[in-house]
């Protein structure tokens, strides 16, 4: 089972058998009914259940926290490194982080250094009917380092995004400026289903998939999956066996898989939030331009 654990500050956090649950304030008049205060406590997290993090500030629920995989060598290291020069994609979020098979430098000839994040071996092999990068294993080692480090909660959203997507977190903002993300949900960026590029889950929904990772992995027809698709449909079929809601928001992403869209070829004109894939610098750095000259498209979330 699922066994990482962490504190909750200044809680109210009360237990019912395996329960707990967080209550921010008037803890001292008495527990809720069927419910023990737990004082300076930090829970085990049951497989599929639900982590309990302190409620964010107004302020806090509106921020981001972004983070890519990448590789050790090749051209994503020379984007990433490009990326957090200009502060642009991930690296303008309030939180990031890269993860990659080892520490690789993010900004040489400057000090201090900054490192990326070693998950370990980011192997994986090619197959399925598409010959699609089996890559479910590497992200989830990355998932559970986000979930290890527990950074993402002091954040609205979690944002993982892919080196080679031009993407805008100010038009992100934005799109979602009046949803709630305490609420458990994820948002659908494609009309075939959740696609890599870019996947952002709401804070309750991280909370969710936090304390049921384990029960995905266990599920027999996800471990089948493995060998089949990639990390972004075990990703949404995890969140639907955790009961993570889906919430589409097809002004999200530009990509030739959705929607037939081609935004190297006809532009990053579409006022769409992020953009795929521009894998050499000056491609990229185009479609950012041609994109912050667009007028972004208002989403309802």
């Amino acid at each position: 089972s699922f066994t990482e654990q962490f504190a909750v500050p200044e809680a109210g956090l009360f237990r019912r058998g395996a329960h707990y649950d967080y209550y921010p304030s008037d803890w001292e008049t008495g527990a809720p009914s069927g419910f023990t205060y737990e004082k300076n406590i930090a829970p085990t997290i049951a497989a599929g259940g639900k982590v309990v993090a302190k409620p964010l500030s107004t302020k806090d629920a509106k921020t981001l926290f972004c983070f890519a995989l990448m590789l050790a060598e090749g051209y994503e290291v020379d984007l990433i490194r490009k990326e957090l020069k200009q502060g642009v994609s991930l690296f303008a979020c309030e939180g990031w982080d890269i993860f990659s098979s080892e520490a690789v430098v993010l900004n040489p000839g400057n000090e201090p250094l900054v490192h990326s994040k070693s998950i370990g071996s980011m192997k994986c092999g090619i197959g399925g009917p598409w010959d699609l990068a089996l890559n479910t294993d590497v992200f989830v080692k990355a998932w559970k380092r986000v979930f290890s480090d527990g950074r993402f909660m002091d954040f609205g959203w979690t944002i993982k995004v892919d080196p080679d997507c031009v993407w805008l977190p100010q038009r992100f903002k934005a799109q979602v400026a009046m949803s709630d993300p305490e609420l458990e949900f994820y948002l659908n960026n494609c009309n075939q289903g959740l696609h890599g590029p870019i996947e952002v889950l709401a804070r309750g929904g991280m909370l969710r998939f936090y304390g049921g990772i384990e029960a995905c992995l266990a599920d027999q027809t996800l471990q089948d999956e493995k060998s089949v698709w990639g990390e972004d449909v075990f990703l949404r079929h995890c969140l639907r066996k955790l009961g993570v809601s889906k919430i589409n928001d097809f002004n999200m992403l530009s990509e030739e898989a959705c929607f037939k869209e081609n935004p190297g070829k006809t532009g990053c004109f579409s006022g769409k939030v992020a953009f795929h894939p521009f894998k050499e610098w000056g491609s990229y750095m185009k479609c950012l331009g041609q994109a912050e000259q667009s007028n972004g498209k208002t989403t309802f979330i």
